[in-house]
């Protein structure tokens, strides 16, 4: 035990733990950033996948939209709710795309049908 972080009674005090800089002078600690494309990404492919169900032209531009933001916020912090975000909005362009194959065969079939 050094003292230096120590309080009397022997326990470690963690709010005195201070950062100083190469030189000795007193640093301020770096502050996590919060990553707000990844989570903006996140949100919106979140609401792709509800859009899907309506149709799946409405749905495919937030799941684009979601795809972009997670990548670019995984260019600022490469974190878990970045990738999260990224493969949220790939599941979003996926059904969305399927939605939008399957309207296209059905009313293709009903075209056909009523000939």
């Amino acid at each position: 035990m050094d003292g230096q972080n120590f309080d009397n009674n022997g326990t470690y005090n963690y709010q005195d733990a201070t950062v100083y800089n190469a030189d000795g002078s007193l640093a301020d600690a770096p502050k996590p950033k919060t990553p707000g494309f990844a989570i903006a990404g996140l949100i919106v492919g979140i609401v792709s996948i509800l859009l899907c169900c309506c149709s799946g032209f409405i749905g495919i531009i937030p799941a684009i939209v979601g795809v972009v933001l997670a990548i670019m916020g995984n260019k600022q912090q490469k974190t878990g709710l970045g990738t999260a975000a990224l493969i949220v909005s790939i599941i979003g362009v996926v059904l969305n795309l399927g939605m939008i194959i399957f309207g296209l065969v059905v009313g293709a079939g009903s075209i056909i049908g009523e000939m």
